[in-house]
């Protein structure tokens, strides 16, 4: 397996990826989850994670998995399309100045529809809504296999693989 590292400066970013949403189309949202219930997040999770081999969070104990999600700092967000749940991201604002973009990703039955670049749009946008630094990811070769080809059209840049 690959991992990438990937980062994104303010003068690196982009703004608006992929097709704009038509004024009449569906409505494009991020809800936050402020202290979300571990079930919750646990199924939402999986439920966008599990074709990618997401697992992290479930070594976690409910203990260390709330202290993390319930920090102020980590923002929760449910990706909606006309109110329809279509995904999930984190940002952890916990190394200020930097923001961490930990997870992204569509529920499976939303995969390949043109939702990644406009929902990636609009996290980036709240990323750097404050005085951020950096935006920074990493990805892996077990990830949705344009993963990658989006963030680097999104004006990250790798700065470190492991393999």
């Amino acid at each position: 397996m690959t991992v990438w590292y990937l980062e994104q400066s303010r003068s690196d970013q982009k703004t608006d990826l992929g097709r704009p949403v038509p004024d009449s189309g569906p409505v494009l949202a991020i809800e936050r989850l402020f202290e979300p219930e571990l079930p919750y997040y646990r199924w939402l999770f999986n439920l966008v994670g599990q074709p990618w081999n997401w697992y992290s969070r479930n070594q976690l104990s409910d203990p260390a998995l709330a202290e993390i999600i319930h920090d102020p700092r980590v923002e929760v967000l449910q990706l909606l399309r006309s109110g329809r749940l279509v995904g999930f991201a984190e940002l952890d604002r916990r190394q200020d100045p930097e923001v961490e973009l930990k997870f992204f990703g569509l529920i499976p039955t939303w995969t390949g529809c043109g939702l990644g670049g406009p929902m990636l749009s609009m996290i980036l946008n709240r990323a750097w809504s404050t005085q951020t630094s950096r935006v920074w990811l990493h990805t892996c070769s077990d990830d949705h296999p344009a993963a990658l080809k989006l963030y680097l059209s999104a004006g990250f840049r790798i700065f470190d693989q492991q393999r």
